[in-house]
C-alpha cells in the first residue's frame, strides 16, 4: 500500500497533463505559463528555503563535488563512446549523457516517496548541473562554433538566473549565521508555514507539465535507444563509485534513494534549446526532445521499482 501511495499520485498527476492537451483544455502557451511559474518563482523559493534552513555537513559538499566531477566525466565519455558508435546524432548525443533534470523530473518523483523534508538532498545534487547547462555547455559551444565565449555574457546568464540566485542568497544566509539566528526569532514558525505554502504546489504542478508536454514516436528510436543504453551504462556506473567512495550513503535511506534516483533522472530539459547551434539537420532538435521523453518512461519505472522495494 505504500508503494501505491507514492506511485498513484504521480501517474494520476502524469496522466491529467495528458488528458489536458488530448482534450485541449491547456494551450502550450498556457502550460508554459505553468513552467514559467515553477521556474521563476516557485522553484527559487525551494531552492532558497532548502539551502536557508539546511545543515551544511562538509560530507555531504563532498557529494556536490562528486556530482560535478561525474557530470565532465559523462561528457567525455560521452565524446569517446559516440566517436565509436555512429548514429546521424553522433553530434549531439554525448551531449545527453551528461546533466540531470532535477526540477522537473526527480524532485516531484523524490518528494512522493521520501516526503518534502529532505529536500536539502535535492539541492546538494542538482547544483553542479545547473552549472554546467548554463555555463560549461555553453563554453563548449561557443568553442565548437567558433564564437567569443563571451564570458561576462554567459556570467550574466548564469547570475540572472532565479534559481541560482536563491541557491547564492541562501547559502550566504546559512553560512553568515543568519538562519541560525532567524531560527531562534518569533516569526521562525510563520516563515516555515509560508515556505511550506509556496512549495507544496511545485510537484504536482511538475508532473501535470511533464503530462502534457510528454510526446514518443518511433522516427529515430534505434538511436535514441543506443544513447540511453550508454547513457543508463555510465550513470550505473556513477551510482557504484558514489557507493564506494561514500559508504555513509548506504546508512541513510533517504540519501541513498536520492543518489539511485537522481541518476536515473533524464538530461537537463534545457539541453535541447542550448544546442541549437551544434544541429546540422532540422530533425536533431526533436531528436534531443524526444529522447528526453524516453528517457523520462525510464526514470518513472525507476521511481516506481524503488516505491516497490522501500515500501
Amino acid at each position: 500500500m505504500k508503494a501505491a501511495a507514492a506511485i498513484l499520485p504521480v501517474v494520476f498527476m502524469l496522466g491529467l497533463g495528458c488528458f489536458a492537451r488530448k482534450m485541449k483544455i491547456l494551450s502550450e502557451e498556457q502550460n508554459g505559463g505553468i513552467k514559467k511559474l515553477i521556474f521563476t518563482l516557485l522553484l527559487p523559493i525551494l531552492v532558497f528555503n532548502a539551502t536557508f534552513t539546511m545543515n551544511i555537513d562538509p560530507k555531504y559538499i563532498k557529494i556536490t563535488g562528486f556530482m560535478f566531477i561525474l557530470q565532465c566525466v559523462t561528457l567525455l565519455a560521452g565524446y569517446g563512446a559516440f566517436r565509436l558508435i555512429k548514429t546521424d546524432y553522433s553530434h549531439v548525443s554525448p551531449y545527453l549523457m551528461t546533466t540531470i533534470e532535477g526540477g522537473n523530473a526527480f524532485y516531484p518523483l523524490y518528494i512522493g516517496l521520501v516526503g518534502a523534508g529532505f529536500s536539502s538532498y535535492f539541492v546538494l545534487l542538482d547544483v553542479p548541473g545547473i552549472f554546467i547547462v548554463f555555463l560549461v555547455f555553453p563554453m563548449i559551444i561557443a568553442r565548437k562554433t567558433s564564437e567569443s565565449a563571451g564570458f561576462a555574457s554567459m556570467m550574466r546568464n548564469v547570475y540572472t538566473n532565479p534559481v541560482i540566485c536563491g541557491l547564492i542568497a541562501g547559502i550566504l544566509l546559512n553560512v553568515t549565521g543568519v538562519s541560525a539566528a532567524f531560527a531562534r526569532t518569533g516569526v521562525y514558525e510563520a516563515y516555515c508555514a509560508l515556505a511550506d505554502a509556496a512549495t507544496a504546489p511545485i510537484a504536482p504542478l511538475i508532473l501535470f507539465t511533464l503530462g502534457y508536454s510528454f510526446s514518443l514516436g518511433r522516427d529515430n528510436l534505434a538511436p535514441m535507444l543506443i544513447t540511453l543504453a550508454v547513457r543508463l551504462v555510465l550513470m550505473g556506473c556513477g551510482i557504484a563509485v558514489a557507493f564506494m567512495l561514500f559508504p555513509w550513503i548506504l546508512e541513510d535511506a533517504q540519501l541513498r534513494i536520492a543518489v539511485i534516483l537522481f541518476m536515473m533522472s533524464p538530461p537537463a530539459f534545457a539541453t535541447p534549446i542550448i544546442l541549437e547551434k551544434l544541429y546540422k539537420k532540422g530533425s536533431d532538435g526533436q531528436y534531443c526532445s524526444t529522447y528526453i521523453s524516453l528517457h523520462m518512461l525510464v526514470t518513472v519505472i525507476a521511481f516506481a521499482l524503488i516505491a516497490v522495494f522501500t515500501a
